[in-house]
């Protein structure tokens, strides 16, 4: 049993973890800004079309069959606090950011309501919440029932988009999905589904681009994309990001928009030599925000399941290490403020 169950493990970590397998050219790793809107399809597959990812599955059983390497820290220390969600102060405040945990985040402006990579399940495979949801997705229902809910899915690894959250969702549900994994979520339920390319917008919502890439059980590598999201709303503009390694890009997204907040994906970051190309690790997220402009950080991807080397909290020890005053940790149930210019 213990030998399926770990089989199953590493399909799972090989579904998210590997990025794109393709030649190996080192001058396509030179990041230059005229590339980055450059076409990102080409025979049936997206990629980055500014850096050719060279990690494969050799790559991967290097990693999984090496010793590990110690840290600071054990996997039960340094996770995110919880807080016991008061459903009044969801409906009573107006403008917020709520943490659900992992990259799922439910935010909040007047009206309007994004729910970013909603994740409510107590696996993603094997791994397991080292933190419980501090409130159900049909709680968060309720309080956006009034207004407009808008479910935005950043790419379509397990971790991000996860089928059992979403079959929750009530029919008619607005749900953003990347460029070719709109035919997937309408197999789930009737939602009304909109795929997106990096650059269009829908109404104040546009996707930009990422350094990462696709991979589901039964659907194809990279005949999906992947990215991050811009939403400027009522003189709020937020970074809501997918998972990613860093690329010039973030500054080029940095200088078209004045970001107020950013929520940056950190976490399975170790170890560098193989995660770099597709995670960021601490010191390269405050770097990102630098690049963005943001006033503001807030770190996710990090706490809720251990995916890489290193444990699940390790990035808030950390943070507090670097004791950035512009790097917000948010615990988990956290009701953050947003507010106005």
């Amino acid at each position: 049993m213990k030998k399926i169950i770990y089989i199953i493990f590493m399909i799972f970590i090989t579904l998210i973890l590997i990025g794109e397998i393709r030649d190996s050219d080192p001058k396509t790793k030179i990041q230059k800004t005229e590339v980055l809107h450059s076409a990102n399809y080409k025979n049936e597959r997206y990629y980055n079309p500014w850096l050719r990812t060279t990690k494969g599955f050799k790559d991967f059983l290097r990693w999984r069959f090496s010793k590990a390497v110690e840290f600071p820290i054990e996997n039960n220390q340094y996770l995110p606090e919880k807080l016991a969600v008061k459903l009044e102060d969801l409906k009573d405040k107006k403008r917020y950011i709520l943490w659900i945990g992992h990259m799922t985040f439910f935010i909040r402006i007047d009206d309007n309501f994004y729910l970013l990579d909603p994740i409510f399940s107590k696996r993603i495979f094997i791994p397991k919440r080292y933190v419980n949801i501090p409130v159900s997705l049909e709680e968060l229902l309720e309080i956006s029932k009034d207004g407009r809910l808008r479910v935005l899915i950043t790419h379509n690894h397990y971790d991000h988009l996860d089928k059992k959250s979403i079959m929750t969702l009530p029919e008619g549900t607005e749900i953003i999905v990347p460029q070719g994994d709109g035919k997937l979520v309408r197999k789930w339920g009737k939602y009304r589904v909109e795929e997106m390319d990096w650059r269009e917008s829908i109404d104040n919502i546009t996707f930009v681009e990422a350094q990462h890439w696709s991979k589901r059980i039964g659907k194809g590598r990279n005949t999906s994309l992947w990215g991050s999201f811009i939403v400027e709303d009522k003189n709020i503009t937020l970074f809501l990001g997918g998972d990613s390694g860093w690329f010039s890009g973030f500054k080029e997204i940095g200088r078209e928009y004045d970001i107020d907040y950013a929520l940056v994906s950190v976490g399975a970051y170790e170890p560098r030599w193989f995660m770099k190309e597709n995670h960021l690790n601490v010191s390269e997220s405050i770097s990102v925000m630098e690049d963005l402009g943001a006033e503001l950080m807030i770190p996710g991807h990090w706490g809720t399941f251990k995916l890489g080397d290193e444990p699940p909290g390790l990035p808030k020890y950390q943070y507090e290490k670097l004791n950035n005053k512009k790097v917000r940790l948010m615990k988990v149930g956290e009701v953050f403020p947003l507010e106005k210019k």
